[in-house]
């Protein structure tokens, strides 16, 4: 255990957690550094995996950008009830995101157990968990002490960019609250920052001012997701729909409980 933590910090790698005991630990951690403020987490399946949104990693431009959300939101609403107003962008890029589309949203979530999830979830890479004061990337970014609303300025002026032609302009990365607008959303505990350039939060000079992470062994990752199980914390509460709770079902071991179950009621 401390042999292999110094050992980890001696090659200057991340610290690594073994147990979701270990991750509250690191959670208060981290919380007791900023003062009981604000912090939000990301997991990665692969350490490799930097914190940079979908529509910037494989070096897809503004056009397709544009494009892809515009095929959303034609599209979209023969398959859902209730969508955004054309007008809404933002609300539409929320949307967009939770069902996989490429955006230039990056998700966070404020429960840590819910980012320990999706680095544990696949991959036999070894897997991080992101810490991230959302109040000192926007000092950093901004100059601004506080979290960015959905009506504020920037939100608004770096959302409607996206459909606009010709080149970006704005280049701003910040952290945002967003409004629930799916209950993917809710469940998850989403939050956001959101990317004007390509450039990895963590590859920036001033990254450690708003940043930590720790390590999720590959080799621990069924144990720890396990244990999120036995807390509640898996593919049908995460994804609350029926192809999620059916693929919940399936890996189940019931060992006749559920019959007891029936035949007591």
């Amino acid at each position: 255990g401390r042999t292999q933590r110094m050992h980890t910090a001696l090659l200057g790698g991340p610290e690594p957690v073994r147990s979701v005991a270990e991750l509250i630990d690191f959670a208060q951690k981290v919380r007791g550094e900023n003062r009981g403020g604000v912090v939000w987490w990301r997991g990665h399946s692969s350490r490799a995996f930097e914190l940079v949104p979908r529509v910037f990693r494989r070096g897809f431009g503004p056009a397709y950008e544009r494009g892809v959300l515009q095929g959303f939101m034609l599209q979209a609403p023969t398959r859902r009830s209730q969508c955004p107003a054309p007008n809404e962008i933002l609300r539409w890029l929320y949307l967009a995101q939770h069902y996989g589309l490429p955006t230039r949203l990056l998700d966070w979530s404020a429960s840590p157990l819910v980012a320990a999830f999706f680095a544990v979830i696949e991959g036999d890479d070894d897997g991080v968990i992101w810490a991230l004061t959302p109040v000192g990337l926007n000092i950093a970014t901004l100059g601004v002490k506080g979290i960015a609303q959905p009506g504020s300025g920037p939100v608004l002026e770096l959302a409607n960019e996206v459909l606009e032609d010709g080149e970006p302009k704005d280049e701003r990365v910040f952290s945002l609250v967003p409004e629930e607008v799916d209950l993917r959303m809710l469940v998850q505990q989403s939050m956001f920052t959101m990317h004007g350039n390509r450039m990895p939060l963590n590859r920036r000079v001033d990254h450690m001012q708003f940043l930590q992470q720790r390590l999720i062994p590959a080799s621990l990752k069924a144990q720890l997701k396990g244990e999120l199980a036995a807390v509640g914390i898996r593919l049908s509460t995460i994804f609350p729909d029926l192809a999620s709770l059916a693929a919940d079902l399936a890996e189940s071991t019931f060992g006749g409980a559920l019959t007891e179950v029936v035949r007591q009621s």
